[in-house]
């Protein structure tokens, strides 16, 4: 484990999400020794994780390879990767989308700038404008007194539309859409539902033992009772259900879950053989339907986990508690894995802009930057995800 980091390094193949709007990083370990070449290989020639293959698209057809199976540096320090004559009989867009991929890609292995040539010619393409995955820099919170919105200092500042949607529903658990316009809820009664930004609600699952629900791209509601994984249903906003197929098989219990910001994928805390583990899987959807690809086990044991979150595009970071010890793990997807002590009493977790965010049991907000925690509210009841932002 040791020497390993010394003789291989990370990259990320960087791969579209269905609507090609997000970047999904496919992180593999390669080589130190011709790592540029290793990448563009893996991405031009290759293929995504098979728990991942469903769910992205590529711009790179599957006929062209690279000619060479190398990249080289010009005189000027920019990477030419060879491609065969067939690229030219490619469309303007997606020539855009490959320029997108294969730098996105190479910039992980430490390659600044990147040019597809034909026979040492140049061809024409620059990189495609993608949504960023990061969340707004202000918590969004639900105070003691049952005002929502997000935190500014020492107050909270209403979400125009929403809050009002959202305090109606007397939330336990809270995850914003990243325009705001939509809140997944679930109630203190223990029901799932969604507030609407032109104050609408609706009550969208009632069956006992729900956990916290999680949006996805496309603005459905996803539920799933704790007892029950394979029942994970994707419910519109205004309440019309569809089934999830292949959902979390062999597990007999999710403790909690969540949907990556680009929309490709899910993460979840469930137990298998009274063992706790964190599993991702890609979200397939063809012709109507929704699938889960094959799951893809991030840890085997993780004793006590209770709750999660997507910390960035790459990382995992899932609460446990054993014995009273509250732990912070932030488990790398397709990457290593550290720990770290949280806030005593921890109870939520979510992703900061920057940091990380954490309440516990007693109402108050951390934030943690770099090793240390910070207090930053009391007297909250509900630290709300957040999946994305706007600006």
């Amino acid at each position: 484990e040791e020497v390993f980091p010394t003789v291989y390094q990370p990259a990320s193949i960087a791969y579209f999400d269905p609507t090609y709007s997000f970047i999904v990083p496919d992180v593999r370990w390669f080589p130190r020794a011709l790592v540029a070449s290793r990448v563009a290989t893996a991405l031009v020639d290759g293929q995504p994780s098979a728990w991942l293959a469903g769910a992205v698209e590529s711009a790179f057809p599957d006929e062209l390879s690279l000619v060479g199976r190398s990249v080289t540096l010009s005189q000027n320090g920019v990477a030419q990767v060879q491609l065969p004559r067939a690229a030219l009989s490619l469309d303007r867009t997606r020539l855009d989308r490959m320029q997108t991929q294969l730098a996105r890609s190479l910039a992980t292995a430490g390659i600044s700038d990147v040019q597809m040539t034909v026979e040492g010619t140049p061809i024409t393409a620059t990189e495609v404008p993608v949504r960023v995955t990061r969340v707004d820099p202000s918590p969004a919170v639900l105070t003691s007194v049952g005002l929502f919105g997000s935190l500014a200092g020492d107050t909270v500042e209403p979400i125009e539309s929403l809050s009002d949607a959202v305090e109606s529903l007397a939330p336990s658990a809270i995850e914003l859409e990243a325009d705001r316009s939509l809140a997944a809820i679930r109630t203190q009664q223990g029901s799932v539902a969604s507030a609407l930004a032109d104050g609408r609600t609706f009550l969208l699952d009632d069956r006992p033992g729900l956990i916290a629900p999680s949006i996805d791209a496309e603005g459905s509601i996803w539920s799933v009772p704790a007892a029950a994984p394979t029942q994970l249903r994707a419910i519109t906003a205004e309440g019309v259900p569809r089934e999830v197929g292949n959902a979390w098989p062999d597990a007999a219990e999710i403790t909690a879950m969540q949907i990556s910001r680009d929309g490709t994928r899910i993460a979840a805390v469930v137990t298998v053989s009274g063992t706790r583990e964190v599993w991702v899987a890609g979200i397939q959807r063809t012709s109507g339907d929704i699938d889960l690809c094959p799951p893809h086990v991030l840890s085997f044991s993780q004793p006590g986990a209770f709750d999660l979150a997507w910390l960035d595009d790459t990382t995992v970071g899932v609460l446990s508690s054993v014995d009273g010890v509250s732990t912070l793990h932030e488990l790398g997807v397709g990457g290593r894995g550290t720990d770290s002590v949280a806030p005593e009493g921890a109870r939520t977790l979510a992703a900061g802009s920057t940091s990380v965010r954490v309440l516990d049991d007693q109402g108050r907000l951390f934030s943690r930057r770099g090793s240390s925690w910070t207090l930053v509210a009391s007297d909250i009841r509900v630290l709300a995800a957040q999946q994305g932002t706007t600006s």
